[in-house]
């Protein structure tokens, strides 16, 4: 037996078939973890949310300076609370697999 155009071709097709087929395994497997991961913690966003509130409340009293800083903090722990949930398995962006 020999290699031939229908076997390049079919091999190609197998090899475009895996990459499509891994990749969505992928984005299947991360999307179902982290519907596991914020199922299991649900107030992951409570402090953020409250820090929120709070930049809010010194925003209507007149306190421009602090709310400033309240939201900061309120957008700085709210990606830190829910980021890590989104980047399971991932070490700064990598895939650890």
């Amino acid at each position: 037996m020999s290699y031939d155009e229908y076997d390049a071709a079919r091999d190609q097709w197998v090899e475009e078939l895996y990459k499509e087929q891994k990749a969505e395994a992928i984005s299947e497997f991360t999307k179902a973890r982290m519907h596991s991961y914020f199922l299991a913690n649900p107030t992951l966003a409570a402090g953020p949310l409250r820090a929120l509130s709070d930049a809010r409340n010194l925003f209507q009293a007149g306190f421009n300076t602090a709310a400033f800083v309240s939201a900061h903090i309120a957008t700085e722990t709210g990606i830190r609370a829910v980021v890590p949930g989104l980047c399971m398995g991932t070490r700064l962006g990598a895939p650890v697999w």
